[in-house]
């Protein structure tokens, strides 16, 4: 069964399908399922009918993985010439926009839709608590890759730029990114069960043993077991042990 007309396979470069994301197609089918109760749809860019059906209908592209990517439209405007659709009633994610706030929104594993005014780009960063929820509706994005996002590189910068980084006021947007998956994001017992993103190794003064064992991971002593276990809290230092 071809791919395209609804079959099981498909075909991608191996730096989309590792880094740069794709978007799937059943998860495309699934989002415009739960938009649906919002008056909402999710369609291509550019959107071309690949095939036809046993019926003769068309069946159009629902995989957006071209540079163009994806949009959220209400239904209202399904049928409306592209540049007529006011702006608060589209969303666009494109996946080489030079924009940094779409570049984390497409690399996200969710979507953060402002119901009120869908042009606006949230992200889990911007979203303050007083932020209005009967505006925010939060949706698992279509895109997909295995390390989604790793490719994305900061600016360059000097040797003192880069040392003093915590301490600059204008955050470079890739570096806050990679940050954010690869802290808040930790794998154990879910997201943000770490202290601070802080790595600290003995130094083996003590004990020349220990050199370069692990005394803080990610700011915590220890590493804290699941709910679905027993036992006590684990000490990090294990993890190098033997």
């Amino acid at each position: 069964c071809n791919y395209q007309n609804g079959g099981l396979f498909t075909t991608h470069s191996a730096k989309r399908l590792l880094f740069e994301g794709y978007v799937d197609r059943w998860a495309m089918l699934l989002l415009n399922d739960e938009l649906e109760a919002y008056n909402l749809t999710a369609r291509c860019v550019n959107r071309t009918v690949i095939a036809k059906s046993e019926y003769c209908q068309a069946i159009e592209n629902v995989e957006c993985s071209d540079d163009l990517g994806f949009e959220i439209v209400r239904n209202e405007y399904l049928n409306v010439d592209h540049e007529s659709i006011p702006k608060e009633a589209i969303l666009q994610l494109s996946r080489l926009s030079k924009n940094s706030q779409i570049v984390s929104a497409w690399y996200s594993h969710e979507l953060y839709l402002n119901l009120s005014n869908l042009s606006s780009i949230l992200t889990s960063e911007t979203i303050t608590n007083d932020y209005e929820s009967s505006h925010l509706l939060i949706v698992d994005s279509p895109v997909f890759a295995t390390y989604l996002g790793k490719t994305w590189a900061p600016e360059s910068m000097s040797e003192d730029e880069a040392r003093d980084y915590d301490l600059m006021n204008n955050k470079d947007p890739a570096i806050e990114f990679q940050r954010f998956k690869d802290c808040a994001h930790r794998l154990f017992t879910g997201k943000k069960q770490f202290y601070n993103c802080d790595i600290t190794l003995n130094t083996g003064k003590r004990n020349l043993d220990d050199i370069f064992r692990v005394a803080e991971w990610y700011g915590n002593s220890t590493i804290k077991t699941g709910q679905d276990f027993h036992g006590p809290p684990l000490p990090v230092s294990l993890g190098i042990l033997g």
